[in-house]
Order: C-alpha cells, then structure tokens, then sequence
C-alpha cells in the first residue's frame, strides 16, 4: 500500500494525493478510508475531494483530523479548499 502527497506546498489551496495498492483494480476496488492531518488554516473550513475536474465527495473538518473514503486504484486525487465566503 502506497500513499503520497506529491508537490504538497507548491498548489495552494489544494492538495494532492495518490493511494496505490499495487492489486488488480478489476477485483480489488473497495474503498479505503484515509485519515489526513490537515494544515492549521484547513480546520473548519468546507473541502471536495476531486479527480479530474469530476467532485467526487464534498467534505467538512471541524478538527485537525479528515476522514474520507478513496479507492487505491492510482489516480490522482485533490482535496481542494473551498471559499465559501464567495
């Protein structure tokens, strides 16, 4: 099991995430749920998880911890930061 967070600092209010199991993705595509300590200016604020410019799952952390389910299939995924502001 393989799990990445490529170029974390250089995307701003998104960041970047692979999770890789090195199965064959016909037969082992179960959902994993990954638990991410989130940056400090994250907490409390509203976040998708994205693939592609496809929003997968809208999500909310009102603590340092997220919880989010993802298949291990290699594709990169975001979590994107919203404004809710705007």
């Amino acid at each position: 099991m393989k799990f990445e967070l490529p170029d974390i600092i250089a995307i701003g209010p998104a960041l970047p995430l692979r999770v890789e199991d090195g199965l064959d993705d016909a037969v082992f595509n179960h959902p994993l749920t990954i638990k991410l300590d989130l940056p400090e200016d994250w907490i409390g604020t509203h976040i998708e998880l994205r693939a592609a410019t496809t929003v997968l799952d809208s999500l909310y952390s009102d603590d340092q911890r997220l919880y989010f389910d993802t298949l291990p299939d290699n594709r990169l995924y975001r979590l994107v930061k919203l404004d809710v502001a705007n």
